[in-house]
């Protein structure tokens, strides 16, 4: 099934309205269509006009953990400025078991591969305004780890919820772990 943006319009007035709910249709009852509520359509990171979605990268870790058979307690992907100043993103993962090292190296690889099909990161690449994507295992924590920082900076416990995408640029000061 197809997945769709929400727009509403009313009769009185309310035009085009949208609400930034990525929806997909699982079936249909009578005629009416029973939906799964995917996330919000609007967290995008833009740094550099490169124009990562979330809905796309969440797309990316759920082809390349089938396909790597990976497991993972937590992972985000965010734009890490690294040593030199070069932003790249990093995808921050706790694994459930560790892969060896050449299959996180190939996900890796696969995973900006996939990222340079979108034709604005790949540019940004290509001018060399981001670095190669990156991992940095996570120890222990990172779910615990992302609450307490999100929360440090001023959100409601209540209101936190786990990005896949993230705009934080400091990850990893706050993960105990390392790049791979």
């Amino acid at each position: 099934m197809k997945v769709y943006s929400v727009v509403i319009t009313t009769g009185g007035g309310f035009y085009r309205y949208k609400l930034n709910d990525l929806i997909k249709v699982k079936r249909f009852y009578n005629k009416v269509p029973l939906v799964d509520f995917l996330g919000k359509d609007d967290n995008t990171s833009d740094l550099f006009g490169e124009k990562v979605n979330e809905e796309y990268v969440k797309r990316i870790f759920d082809q390349l953990f089938k396909k790597y058979k990976i497991q993972a307690s937590f992972l985000i992907l965010a734009p890490t400025k690294l040593k030199g100043g070069l932003i790249s993103y990093v995808c921050y993962i706790q694994f459930d078991k560790i892969p060896v090292f050449k299959i996180i190296k190939t996900f890796c690889n696969d995973f900006e591969e996939e990222l340079r099909k979108n034709y604005h990161y790949d540019y940004c690449r290509k001018l060399g305004q981001l670095g190669k994507l990156q991992v940095f295992r996570v120890n222990s924590n990172g779910l615990q780890t992302y609450i307490k920082a999100v929360n440090l900076s001023g959100q409601k416990i209540g209101n936190i919820k786990l990005n896949i995408l993230n705009k934080d640029l400091e990850w990893y000061k706050k993960f105990s772990g390392s790049f791979m």
